[in-house]
């Protein structure tokens, strides 16, 4: 009788289990790894550059996406990657990449080779046949930081050699950094000197040119000279520009706040949104924005354009471990059917794409962008390679995964 007593407890017992263990299914953990998707090695790896979009130089009209990881380059075009070898590639005594840019006359790469008593930069420019090295008498401003291009001018950021006393802070040592660019063959400085902080972006509105560093956003006339301006106000600690599709200029903050800039500086309330005071959004809970910035036109197609626009922000968690499961990757911001900001929209939001905190929401994302022809989002990651988000061969809808070569899927 005691037997039987204990064989009904024991039944009951793993009926309860068996309950619990499927109502747990419904907790975000178990979502997640019912959400897992099989992940690939990417054809691009380890913590790649940028991307740069350069057309083909040889009387075509096609462009070509470009980006590097070490100091290999590869560029993309009709769902083809292909390295560039032979005269394509850079020079050999180049050590790695550190950031692209283009024109409508050069693809640039700025690089750095390592000899036994220093790290070198030097920027180098390829015109669709051969790659040129571009110098200038630059002193003392000759670390070269970053590149940036707008309405067809090459920009750099670069500090001095050297730190100088700060006569406003008890002349304790402080590094200064200009902006400089490439006039012709040459690169010059701009009267932008003596700034706290690095180049960052550069913008174009149609009208004027917005240079972005840490702490200051610079005006500048459509030929990138013109006045010094500093039109950031008491914003500071920007992390990117960029222009929107209907020409307006936004810039983000490190904590994710969103703002619109003009030529007289920073918009009281950003258009199309009334009269909502900025920001237009805070990341919070200690995440911060990485700098990555694009805009995505979903399914783009020349015979019948849709006029779906979003901006996309990447974000990272500065904290070690986080119950979301999703705090890294990027958010968006939904646009109006004219490429602005949709009005009404005044807060960011976690992309509605399948996996995404088992994909790419875990992954620290350093830049984004999307080629012409195509609705493929690129995404440089950190330490994870080149990944993208597009339809795959087997995949019943798009996923974010680590890219590779796959030309019959778009």
């Amino acid at each position: 009788m005691k037997f039987k007593g204990l064989k009904i407890l024991y039944i009951v017992l793993i009926f309860a289990l068996a309950f619990t263990a499927f109502n747990s299914c419904n907790d975000p953990v178990f979502y997640r790894i019912s959400e897992e998707i099989p992940l690939v090695p990417p054809l691009i790896r380890g913590s790649p550059s940028n991307f740069a979009l350069f057309e083909d130089p040889h009387g075509s009209t096609n462009y070509y996406t470009y980006v590097a990881t070490g100091r290999n380059l590869f560029r993309f075009r009709e769902n083809y990657w292909a390295e560039m070898t032979g005269n394509m590639a850079l020079p050999n005594h180049i050590t790695g990449v550190i950031q692209l840019a283009a024109t409508d006359d050069y693809l640039y790469a700025l690089c750095f080779r390592e000899t036994s008593t220093a790290i070198i930069r030097e920027l180098w420019r390829y015109d669709g046949t051969n790659w040129t090295q571009i110098t200038g008498t630059i002193a003392p401003y000759t670390e070269m930081q970053t590149i940036f291009s707008a309405n067809n001018r090459l920009f750099i950021g670069a500090h001095r050699n050297g730190t100088v006393p700060d006569p406003d802070n008890h002349n304790r040592p402080v590094l200064y950094h200009a902006i400089l660019y490439v006039n012709n063959n040459n690169i010059e400085l701009t009267n932008i000197t003596e700034i706290r902080s690095l180049l960052r972006g550069a913008a174009f509105d149609g009208t004027n040119i917005f240079l972005c560093t840490g702490s200051n956003i610079f005006v500048r006339n459509s030929s990138g000279g013109g006045s010094n301006s500093d039109i950031s106000g008491d914003i500071s600690n920007f992390q990117g520009i960029i222009a929107l599709p209907d020409d307006t200029v936004v810039a983000i903050t490190l904590d994710g706040r969103l703002f619109e800039v003009d030529s007289t500086g920073i918009v009281s309330a950003p258009t199309g949104t009334g009269n909502a005071p900025w920001p237009i959004t805070s990341f919070g809970d200690g995440r911060s924005a990485t700098g990555a910035l694009a805009i995505w036109q979903d399914d783009p197609d020349p015979n019948t354009p849709t006029t779906e626009y979003r901006l996309l922000v990447g974000r990272r968690d500065i904290r070690a471990t986080t119950m979301s499961g999703h705090t890294f990757g990027y958010v968006e911001l939904e646009l109006s059917n004219t490429g602005g900001i949709a009005a009404g929209e005044n807060s960011f939001e976690t992309p509605d794409v399948h996996a995404f905190s088992n994909t790419i929401g875990a992954i620290i994302v350093n830049h984004l962008f999307q080629p012409p022809c195509g609705s493929r989002i690129l995404a440089s990651t950190q330490r994870r390679g080149v990944w993208s988000y597009r339809h795959r061969a087997g995949d019943s809808h798009r996923v974010w995964n680590a890219e590779t070569n796959d030309p019959n899927t778009p």
